[in-house]
């Protein structure tokens, strides 16, 4: 008897599988073969362990919630059955599209677009409630010092996209510990406000957010680890990554407006997109931080910097405290190394083992890198070269979380432990097979397929059209990036055609390389060229 109820309750944790389909009813069973017709609907209905797989098609929804909660044995998943071709085409407003108040929730695979029909926030704009996904809890209590914990938690958002849209203010926020946002393609930005533990990693950001912002984890946040993201990001804008913050309200702490407490970035890169001496850019940092720390990134064309937290009128505004800079490539183009006016902090500076290449005004530092750090390619592959400045120049690092809990940051970005001498930057050429990866599959070194048919049409005086066949990947391409003469003009998403507006009257060559979600890059396309239209022929077209 005992035998067969464990086997009963095991049956049970695994749950049930259910189908959407845009050509569904919610009246059906939810079975392939009789699907539901909305994720409302199965999100209302699915219980701990249950899954809801979302068949390809486009979903036009309003706000979507949750109606139990999972377990840590039997979350709550709805999935695509394949990636990215499930469409949520949102219809909530100034709301999340889908606004995660339970906890053990898993979002997985899908695309989130607005859409046509929706109803836009008004002006002024600045909304962060109207984001692709919010996990938060119902009662909206944050923590503090004397409660220090969210009233939810485990929200899991992986393998989703989330289109451009002028009507999104921000991609995917968080107020839930022990959140994990992983192997996400965003044009916009990811937030996490005030909570514990949480995990963001092997992300692609782009575009930033209302606020020009890309990554930015604030309001004491604590514990926090980021890590194998990539930000491609436009130069003079706000934040690629940042430990930190400007919050004006809901901190951790009410009475010092820390930002964020023992949080690392490691593994991490950011390309700054025209980022040169003219146009200094903050890229990768800390605002009002604790105890926190940038270990082993790569920065391509932007800044380091350390500021204040706490926005404008917001006092206190706090500091950095006792920040730890080291094992990074910060390649600065001719431009400075950190950023005007955000380099303070109080307490102890741990600055090391760094190397600002082609940069001004490097800080002081303990054993400083210099040379050339050799990349592969500087704006998509960032091994190093045999003989990098870079490599066996690094320290052996630890980290320890806000509870004195041991935080490992010695795996590399493809998943390898480092071994000594550390190299500077994302990889390490010493670093020896892991037998068990911390999260995640085994990495993906597969390029996309080289786009093909790749035509450039004038269209007008200051116009030219490109559009192309798309490339294919083992894993699926995330977007494509457009040269012009050589040199990187603009990224865009999973799309065949781009329009390059404002130009000057002339002839221009064109190529395109297509990406992945690992950040492998193809081949650039053979070379297409196009003159612009005379004025007096744009008129009579």
């Amino acid at each position: 008897m005992a035998v067969f109820f464990m086997i009963v309750v095991l049956c049970l944790g695994q749950g049930n599988n259910y189908y959407v389909s845009p050509a569904g009813s919610d009246a059906n069973s939810g079975t392939q073969a009789s699907p539901w017709r909305t994720i409302q609907h199965a999100a209302s209905r699915l219980v701990a362990g249950d899954t809801a797989i979302l068949m390809d098609g486009t979903y036009t929804e309003a706000m979507i919630t949750f109606k139990n909660d999972g377990t840590a044995a039997s979350p709550i998943t709805i999935r695509a059955q394949n990636k990215w071709s499930a469409v949520l085409a949102s219809t909530s407003g100034c709301m999340p599209a889908i606004y995660i108040l339970k906890s053990y929730i898993t979002i997985d695979g899908l695309r989130f677009s607005v859409s046509p029909n929706n109803a836009a926030c008004g002006s002024p704009r600045g909304n962060s409630w109207n984001a692709a996904l919010w996990c938060y809890n119902a009662s909206q209590i944050l923590p503090s010092p004397g409660n220090p914990r969210t009233p939810t938690s485990h929200c899991v958002v992986r393998n989703n996209y989330v289109e451009a849209s002028g009507q999104r203010d921000v991609g995917f926020k968080w107020v839930q510990d022990y959140a994990t946002f992983e192997h996400n393609v965003v044009y916009g930005s990811i937030e996490g406000f005030n909570n514990f533990g949480s995990k963001v990693h092997d992300n692609t950001v782009y575009n930033g957010d209302h606020w020009s912002s890309y990554m930015y984890f604030k309001g004491g946040v604590r514990s926090l680890e980021v890590y194998n993201n990539l930000v491609e990001m436009n130069a003079g804008q706000n934040g690629g990554i940042t430990i930190g913050g400007s919050s004006g309200n809901g901190w951790f702490d009410a009475s010092t407006h820390i930002e964020a407490y023992n949080s690392v970035a490691y593994n991490n890169v950011v390309v700054v997109q025209g980022g040169n001496s003219g146009n200094a850019t903050p890229a990768l940092g800390l605002m009002g931080a604790a105890n926190s720390a940038i270990y082993n990134n790569v920065v391509i064309g932007g800044q380091i910097f350390s500021a204040l937290g706490s926005a404008f009128g917001y006092d206190p505004r706090p500091p950095t405290n006792n920040p730890s800079f080291a094992n990074n490539i910060v390649s600065c183009n001719g431009g400075v190394s950190t950023y005007s006016g955000m380099w303070s902090f109080t307490g102890s500076l741990n600055i090391r083992n760094n190397n600002f290449f082609n940069c001004t005004g490097a800080p002081s530092q303990a054993n400083a890198v210099t040379g050339n750090p050799n990349f592969v390619d500087a704006r998509s592959d960032w091994h190093l070269y045999s003989g990098s400045a870079g490599t066996g120049t690094g320290a052996i690092l630890s980290f320890t979380g806000y509870l004195g809990e041991n935080i490992d940051v010695s795996v590399g970005k493809d998943g390898r432990r480092r071994a000594p001498p550390w190299d500077l930057g994302i990889y390490d050429s010493n670093s020896s097979v892991i037998t068990s990866p911390p999260s995640g599959p085994a990495p993906d070194t597969t390029a996309p397929t080289v786009p093909g048919n790749v035509t450039a049409v004038a269209v007008s005086s200051s116009q030219i059209n490109l559009s192309w066949a798309a490339s294919t990947d083992n894993a699926g391409v995330a977007g494509y990036r457009i040269f012009r003469h050589g040199t990187l003009v603009a990224t865009v998403g999973p799309v065949t055609s781009y329009q390059n507006t404002g130009l000057a009257a002339g002839s221009y060559a064109y190529s395109v390389a297509a990406f992945d979600l690992a950040g492998n890059v193809s081949i650039q396309s053979a070379t297409v060229t196009a003159t612009t239209l005379p004025g007096w022929a744009q008129e009579y077209r």
